[in-house]
């Protein structure tokens, strides 16, 4: 796939893609079939020098080409996605147990993951640690409120919007919608799609997604993180 963005003639893309890549040989799209098995695990690891415990807990979450990718932004966001986010709130900002704390996602044809990370001090780790799940149980019990959605729904709006404004991410962002969906998306239609999600939808990919056998935790400090295995990752 090449994305070109420009004042350039078609002719001239055509002989460049011709002179460097005519040798390539083609391939076929992969099997967007069953995503991979997930189990949960813990991996700690040891490094004397740092003077934080950086932690990462993920769990899976619906591809790039679900349906479900509108609410799994919107989930994100009220989750770690800003400065307005339960994590950056509650954690952060309320308690001051974190030097950074934030959530992402890591999306793909046919799998994705939602990530937490925290930045701590190695006798905070613990607590952070069950604050996240905490926060996480939450999303799976109680509906998001009015407000909340609505924040995030405005937060990812202007994030797309914004976007379109850079040549190069419009370029990025037509080749992956060419990729990905076959079907260039207008901006009013991504748009609509952002604002259909509902909290009752949300609340629904929380207890799909934020269950105890997908829970994984990888954690990097300067101590040697028993305290951290010993922390039962449940939600």
């Amino acid at each position: 796939m090449i994305a070109v963005a420009g004042n350039i003639q078609h002719r001239d893309v055509k002989r460049l893609a011709e002179r460097y890549f005519s040798d390539l040989e083609s391939g076929t799209e992969s099997d967007s079939g069953e995503p991979p098995k997930v189990c949960a695990t813990r991996a700690i690891r040891h490094k004397s020098q740092l003077e934080q415990t950086h932690i990462c807990l993920g769990t899976v979450c619906p591809p790039l080409t679900s349906e479900e990718r509108y609410c799994s932004n919107l989930l994100s966001n009220i989750l770690g996605g800003g400065l307005s986010s339960r994590l950056f709130q509650k954690v952060r900002e309320k308690r001051g147990l974190v030097y950074s704390i934030y959530s992402m996602l890591n999306l793909y044809r046919d799998a994705g993951t939602l990530v937490v990370y925290a930045g701590t001090a190695p006798e905070k780790a613990v607590e952070v640690l069950e604050l996240t799940l905490k926060e996480l149980r939450s999303l799976r019990e109680r509906l998001v409120s009015h407000e909340e959605l609505r924040i995030a729904k405005e937060s990812i709006k202007g994030s797309v919007m914004l976007s379109l404004e850079s040549s190069s991410s419009r370029m990025a962002h037509i080749a992956q919608q060419l990729i990905y969906y076959h079907h260039f998306f207008e901006l009013e239609e991504i748009l609509r799609g952002i604002e259909r999600v509902t909290a009752r939808d949300i609340r629904h990919l929380a207890n799909k997604i934020v269950d105890s056998s997908f829970l994984t935790l990888t954690a990097l400090g300067s101590k040697n993180g028993r305290d951290l295995k010993s922390v039962a990752i449940k939600v």
